[in-house]
């Protein structure tokens, strides 16, 4: 009888390469795109602008330029490849347990015969009632912060965007990754911007042309200007605003409903340190927390269904 694996009977829409090692969205062309145009930017720059800079003023340009490339690259894979903490749906006993707890909520009258009521419970947390919603498709309660993607078709601990550029849901255990790929991406841009534009007056005091003349010598480091200004207009702007989640310790989903806030009645945040600087270390400096998924396990419940089935 051949081995059943998580991954191969996992009931949402992830797509799992090399044996379940690799988990991502069902759609990836954008991040491929995502992946190609950095790609090109880079060998387009290594192969003219810093081989330029180093020859003729420091080999520092190239050689910082390579760092962070490295760490642009390493942060976008682990943020693209891993399991952003996607929550198992509920087995079938437990399925059938929440709904006649539903059901016997709405039968004792404890929900006003509200379906939409009955799929609330309250917690408290931190002195704070919260609620937690029942997700139809996962069929649980979903833990405070989860939230169901609809592209991915899985409910995501600590839920904060799907984002198509990095092919995957961002949430509890991709998210450090995902600030780190802005940050170095902001840091890598700008750098290759800033090393573009020396270049283009160095060339232009070497020239006998005058400008704009002398620019069809360094066709390459127009493209690459082009590129690194247009992007970091919003990649910079989007590091700095998940900067500011960061060190308030609140999800992009959270912040576009507006859950916490100055108002006379709005929730304060109980995950919050009550520092930027605590809550920054506990972004990006906490362990992190197992797959709760597991793809590569063996699926018991898929084989001993398998098995019944061949008996049959």
């Amino acid at each position: 009888m051949p081995t059943v694996r998580k991954y191969e009977s996992f009931p949402g829409d992830n797509k799992f390469l090399c044996d379940g090692r690799i988990m991502m969205a069902k759609n990836i062309g954008t991040f491929l795109a995502n992946l190609l145009l950095l790609s090109a930017t880079t060998i387009l720059f290594f192969s003219f602008d810093a081989v330029y800079l180093a020859e003729n003023s420091s080999f520092a340009f190239p050689l910082v330029g390579a760092v962070l490339c490295l760490f642009t690259y390493a942060s976008l894979l682990r943020t693209a490849m891993i399991d952003p903490g996607v929550l198992p749906r509920a087995t079938s006993s437990e399925k059938d347990a929440n709904i006649s707890e539903n059901a016997a909520r709405l039968a004792s009258g404890q929900c006003n015969n509200s379906y939409a009521q009955s799929s609330i419970r309250m917690l408290d947390i931190q002195g704070q009632s919260m609620s937690v919603r029942f997700c139809t498709t996962c069929n649980m309660f979903r833990p405070p912060r989860a939230s169901h993607c609809g592209i991915c078709n899985s409910c995501i601990e600590n839920f904060d965007h799907h984002c198509p550029w990095v092919g995957n849901c961002v949430g509890k255990r991709n998210y450090r990754y995902f600030y780190l790929f802005l940050f170095f991406l902001s840091s890598y841009g700008l750098f290759v911007l800033g090393a573009v534009i020396y270049r283009i007056v160095l060339v232009s005091r070497e020239s006998d042309k005058k400008f704009p003349d002398f620019l069809g010598q360094i066709p390459s480091s127009i493209i690459v200007c082009g590129i690194c200004a247009l992007s970091a207009i919003s990649v910079v702007g989007l590091c700095l605003f998940h900067t500011k989640l960061v060190a308030t310790a609140t999800t992009t989903n959270e912040d576009i409903k507006g859950i916490y806030g100055k108002r006379k009645n709005a929730l304060k945040n109980p995950y919050s340190r009550g520092n930027w600087i605590l809550n920054i270390l506990q972004t990006l400096c906490a362990p992190m927390p197992p797959s709760l998924v597991q793809p590569r396990d063996i699926d018991i419940v898929a084989e001993e269904q398998s098995c019944t089935e061949e008996v049959v």
